[in-house]
């Protein structure tokens, strides 16, 4: 590796749990952009809901940029793509790794998830999701790698990108 590895997708595709195995099967560090924010400014859905997306998003450019360094593999959060500045570090600084899933799949996960995600609102609809990632996913698109994601355990996508990233 010469440079970070950013996992980007849409909430909920498993970047943190697929980031950790694949650090680990690389031999790197591994960091959670959400985890840093939430460590410095508090938990996410409060920032949301105090302060708004637009504070939130500066945040998470901030640590963003501290974060893509060295050899690791960095997972950020489903939105991070949607702001510009955040979006030209991890193309100018990281190899862009896009977990790609279903709003379906989304829909399922987040039906069980202990994390509340509040771009989704408190009842996540399949259309709301679907609305959501049709704006993100040209942004997505732009990745270097893509993999599929959904309905597969993360040690198999892990696995895969670790094969192919060699």
């Amino acid at each position: 590796m010469n440079r970070p590895i950013a996992l980007i997708g849409f909430m909920a595709a498993g970047k943190t749990t697929i980031g950790r195995r694949l650090a680990k099967l690389l031999g790197c560090e591994f960091v959670d952009s959400d985890a840093l924010i939430a460590a410095k400014h508090g938990p996410i859905a409060r920032i949301f809901a105090t302060e708004g997306e637009p504070a939130f998003r500066r945040y998470e450019c901030a640590i963003v940029d501290d974060a893509l360094v060295g050899d690791r593999v960095v997972a950020l959060g489903g939105g991070a793509v949607t702001y510009g500045p955040t979006r030209a570090l991890i193309a100018e600084r990281a190899y862009r790794v896009f977990i790609e899933t279903s709003p379906h799949f989304t829909l399922e996960r987040l039906r069980t998830a202990r994390v509340s995600r509040p771009v989704a609102g408190a009842a996540p609809s399949l259309e709301s999701l679907a609305a959501i990632y049709a704006e993100r996913l040209p942004y997505y698109r732009e990745a270097d790698l893509t993999v599929l994601g959904d309905g597969r355990a993360s040690t198999d996508v892990a696995r895969e990108l670790a094969e192919r990233l060699a």
